[in-house]
């Protein structure tokens, strides 16, 4: 997982860096921990001009224990194993159990929080963008599909439109018009809350 410590660019396990969140009830306490690829050209662009970034996926708590277990015990390597006739890669067949144990596309929910601290206006701030976007019952889309659908339509349609200029391959953070982006996101019901706080100690910065 590519990220971002004490003002250098750096590398670091994947599910690592296990970290406790609360979110609102029903959810209450979970877990998060580093994963790697989301994080995208953020190390790049902000390299020497912030101290620390990171990105983290988040999880019931436990998660992260159990998975890792399964992982250093080899069941996600590329290692061929036979069942009965057949032949298939450790991480074929852990994929088929998982398959049968857990569902594909029951209710969901997924949850997102980025903070932000520093100076703004002169005096230290956190900013908070936190969503929590749910399965929907009445198209049977899980969240899942929404917040990966949606987001990738809405740019599609800002190409097409000419809200977006920029040619060649871009990530979507060097030329996806923010403010505008949200507001689409809002007009499919996926809510990004916004909110701000004065900071009273710069030892928290």
């Amino acid at each position: 997982a590519e990220l971002i410590r004490k003002g250098e660019a750096m590398r670091v396990e994947s599910m690592t860096d296990l970290e406790e969140l609360e979110f609102p009830k029903p959810f209450g306490k979970v877990e998060a921990f580093t994963t790697s690829g989301g994080t995208s050209t953020l190390t790049r662009m902000f390299n020497g001009r912030i101290r620390e970034l990171d990105y983290k996926t988040i999880r019931y708590k436990g998660h992260c224990e159990k998975f890792k277990t399964l992982l250093d015990l080899g069941f996600a390597s590329s290692e061929p194993v036979a069942v009965g006739s057949h032949v298939f890669t450790a991480r074929e067949y852990f994929e088929q159990l998982l398959k049968k144990k857990l569902p594909m596309n029951g209710p969901d929910v997924v949850f997102t929080r980025v903070t932000i601290k520093g100076m703004m206006n002169g005096e230290g701030r956190t900013l908070n963008y936190e969503m929590i976007d749910y399965y929907d019952a009445k198209t049977k889309m899980t969240s899942m599909m929404r917040t990966t659908s949606f987001p990738t339509s809405i740019i599609a349609q800002m190409v097409g439109n000419g809200i977006i200029t920029a040619r060649g391959v871009m990530p979507p953070e060097q030329c996806v018009p923010l403010e505008q982006f949200i507001t689409e996101l809002d007009k499919r019901n996926i809510i990004m809350k916004e909110t701000s706080t004065k900071i009273l100690s710069f030892g928290d910065l």
